[in-house]
């Protein structure tokens, strides 16, 4: 019996001893390079437990990597600090973030002509803008080395003169997008702003467009756009239509086009033509292709961070914003698994790496994880859907929706063969019902001059 007793006590001091050695290697790493960020205050007792359990249950070290991944994010909105060196720790064995495919591999971050830093600056210095805006911290990501700039190409052709970029005069339109936090001008700049108010997104002289941001709970971020207003002017010509079950659309007879994101959060997309209107101001910037003088504020002063040029445009007295977190580990790294389709250097993304700077999709989309919609049973959800010519009512009277020209959304309709009735039902054109000066009418119906009857 005594013997027996020895054996558990034996145990129970080894598994003990083993705890503790984890507790002291977790401790170690966060106090002394964590401890300190005052983003992280008293919560880095939580992320102890975290790291301890992690790498107890496995004992292997590469497992406690994403407890300190996320602790160094969140410092890094703090400014530059002491956790900048943690991955240069002896006994650290992280290393450099790898991004990871579908299948599960790790790819590198950073294309061959940058490098990877934990506190890099929140918008790079680029050919055409050699000093853009700061955010009051830093963040993580794949940055030129220092003395390098980023070049960006878009469709148009570019001279290089003085170490500024001479553009030719055939420009693009320009589209702005409100994801939530994030959002990103008429012009390319890219920023995060996490607000609590009513803000004006576009204003130009004869109309404005205006738009709701709230903190949420059951989104996947942590904020959501909730409402998009349009004020006009005395003219107000308008298409609007539903394109899918996902987006409604709206063109103006000046040019503006509107995508308003439905499901599964709401998102707005505002597109200008080109050379047109160089005088629009508020969170979508100053369309005129110089991302330079984007934060031009209400009052006409160009402000240096996002923080101040979004609260100017603020409609009333609203509560100070708050930066975004990934308040879940666990919710991370479902976000990298699902988004990782994004970066597969052999996926159906693949083709368009040379194109588009994927990076920032996978930065937005490991923040505001979205989910597949479900369709009803009689639509099928389609990529590319086109609303021209897909209602019942589109045999009756001419289609308007096939006058707008716009980017590609996805959604549910109506499979092809099939049209959409008036109650929103996929059906034949053969029992599509008719339509008259916008009313509905029964299928059967006789028309009569002046008048109509049902036939009997």
């Amino acid at each position: 019996m005594q013997y027996k007793l020895l054996l558990i006590s034996c145990a129970l001091i080894t598994v003990a001893s083993y705890a503790v050695s984890c507790f002291q290697y977790c401790h170690g790493i966060i106090s002394k390079y964590f401890k300190s960020c005052k983003n992280i205050g008293d919560q880095y007792h939580e992320y102890e437990r975290l790291c301890t359990e992690e790498y107890c249950k496995t004992g292997n070290e590469m497992d406690v990597c994403s407890t300190f991944l996320e602790l160094a994010r969140r410092c890094s909105s703090g400014g530059s600090g002491p956790f900048e060196a943690w991955r240069r720790d002896p006994d650290v064995v992280c290393g450099m973030p790898c991004l990871v495919d579908h299948r599960g591999e790790d790819i590198p971050t950073c294309p061959e002509s940058e490098i990877y830093r934990d506190c890099g600056p929140s918008n790079q210095a680029t050919c055409s803008y050699m000093s853009p805006y700061q955010d009051t911290g830093c963040v993580s990501g794949c940055v030129c080395p220092e003395g390098n700039r980023q070049y960006s190409e878009s469709f148009n052709d570019f001279t290089c003169q003085d170490a500024k970029w001479a553009c030719t005069e055939s420009l693009c339109p320009g589209r702005c997008a409100v994801e939530g936090p994030f959002i990103t001008t008429f012009d390319g700049t890219s920023y995060t702003y996490a607000g609590d108010c009513h803000f004006v997104a576009i204003q130009h002289k004869d109309w404005s467009l205006s738009v709701e941001l709230r903190h949420c709970h059951n989104g996947p971020a942590e904020t959501c756009l909730k409402s998009v207003t349009l004020a006009l002017g005395l003219v107000n010509t308008i298409i609007i239509f539903k394109r899918s079950s996902s987006y409604i659309e709206a063109e103006l007879y000046y040019g503006l086009k509107i995508q308003i994101q439905l499901v599964p959060t709401m998102q707005l997309y505002a597109t200008l033509p080109a050379k047109k209107y160089a005088s629009t101001r508020g969170l979508c910037g100053s369309f005129n292709n110089k991302a330079e003088d984007d934060f031009i504020s209400s009052q006409n002063i160009l402000e240096v961070t996002p923080e101040a040029f979004a609260r100017s445009w603020e409609i009333m007295t609203c509560p100070k914003a708050r930066h975004p977190s990934c308040a879940s580990i666990e919710k991370e790294k479902l976000a990298k698994e699902k988004c990782a389709i994004l970066t597969d250097p052999n996926g159906v993304f693949a083709a368009g790496h040379f194109t588009v700077d994927y990076r920032s999709y996978y930065e937005v989309r490991n923040n505001s994880l979205q989910l597949k919609q479900n369709c009803e049973e009689d639509k099928v959800f389609q990529y590319n859907i086109k609303a021209c010519n897909t209602s019942c009512r589109s045999f009756s009277e001419k289609d308007l929706s096939c006058d707008v020209e716009d980017s590609p959304v996805d959604g549910c309709n109506c499979p092809e063969g099939l049209y959409k009735n008036s109650k929103g039902v996929c059906v034949n054109q053969d029992i599509c019902d008719c339509y008259v000066d916008d009313k509905c009418l029964p299928k059967r119906t006789v028309l009569l001059p002046q008048s109509y009857r049902p036939q009997t």
